[in-house]
């Protein structure tokens, strides 16, 4: 394995299965897996083509990767792909199984082209670098870090850029949150901490990895969220479970997962 992805990222995709730190989740946990045979028997009985066929597998992709299940989910995913080929522009949760899985390749390949889909996302870029980062480690993923001419409009994403870019620090990153008075936004600082805890955890600082992500786990606006940043609270939740998971829970790496 790339030393550089012995991190609480690589505990998900080594463990396969989602942790459950608290009864609250665990009971979400397992109507995740309920839902999920419901929609296995519906797909075997559903249409086979056309939009209502392309949600059963978003469905399906979705509850995979909220079990931390991500090969599955990018299987799911690439059928939607196949049903539907214009999916695939901006499929960016496909690239977030992509790197969860450990792909990074296919990751960075996904992000890419959510790029050209969109060039304002900050937010794809970071994922973008995450990819890259496992592929080449962090100084040449800063080099190849995708560029933008134009800001995006969320907070804190063009400083979450500069974080991830070595332009700043983390320290500073918070710093200037404070300044323009965004502390108190509850939106702004669940990603704002979800993402700083990534980037910690990717530069070997455990603790503030933990500390930050169990403040995005955390977030009361998170959890309520719908639609992508839902998506993103599932994401904080199954990172700091992983970080949190006892020590048993980490296999030994064995060599490179493919």
């Amino acid at each position: 394995m790339n030393c550089c992805m012995k991190t609480l990222l690589s505990l998900v995709f080594w463990a396969g299965v989602a942790f459950a730190a608290s009864k609250e989740d665990a009971a979400m946990v397992a109507k995740f897996e309920r839902d999920l045979k419901e929609l296995d028997a519906a797909i075997q009985k559903g249409p086979t083509t056309g939009p209502a066929a392309v949600s059963l597998y978003s469905r399906r992709g979705d509850l995979h990767f909220f079990l931390a299940q991500f090969d599955e989910a990018v299987g799911a995913y690439r059928k939607m792909i196949e049903l539907d080929p214009k999916q695939e522009e901006n499929h960016w949760r496909l690239g977030l199984a992509y790197y969860l899985a450990g792909d990074f390749a296919k990751s960075a390949e996904q992000f890419e082209k959510g790029f050209k889909y969109d060039d304002v996302d900050r937010e794809n870029g970071l994922w973008h670098f995450l990819a890259r980062a496992g592929i080449d480690g962090i100084g040449s993923a800063q080099l190849q870090m995708l560029r933008y001419s134009k800001p995006d409009p969320r907070e804190p994403m063009n400083a979450l850029y500069d974080l991830y870019g070595g332009v700043i620090k983390t320290e500073e990153f918070f710093r200037g949150l404070q300044q323009r008075n965004l502390m108190t936004n509850p939106q702004v600082m669940f990603y704002a901490r979800l993402y700083a805890g990534i980037f910690e955890d990717l530069n070997g600082n455990r603790d503030q990895a933990k500390k930050f992500l169990g403040m995005a786990a955390n977030s009361d606006w998170g959890r309520k969220a719908t639609g992508g940043p839902g998506f993103m609270w599932q994401i904080a939740r199954i990172l700091n479970e992983a970080v949190n998971a006892p020590p048993e829970a980490e296999p030994a790496a064995t060599g490179e997962k493919k």
